[in-house]
């Protein structure tokens, strides 16, 4: 847990980031090349993500006690 709460940003950085680029895919695959069955495996993967820092964000919270954005933690370092 300890090594969650010191990369939180990181991590959740990456998260946002594939986040993005399963998105694109998903309408580059559904819009693009007409494929609507296989563009749903990157918009379940996008949902995923989601869920998935959700989730990160409510153990985090747990763990630290606070709601911090990274201009916050940097001033109190």
């Amino acid at each position: 847990m300890n090594f969650i709460v010191q990369y939180q940003w990181e991590i959740f950085i990456v998260a946002e980031i594939l986040s993005l680029v399963f998105i694109l895919l998903f309408g580059g695959v559904r819009y693009l090349f007409g494929k609507r069955k296989h563009s749903l495996f990157f918009l379940f993967l996008f949902l995923f993500l989601l869920i998935l820092e959700a989730g990160l964000a409510f153990l985090i919270y747990n763990e630290t006690g606070e709601i911090s954005t990274a201009e916050q933690h940097h001033i109190y370092q």
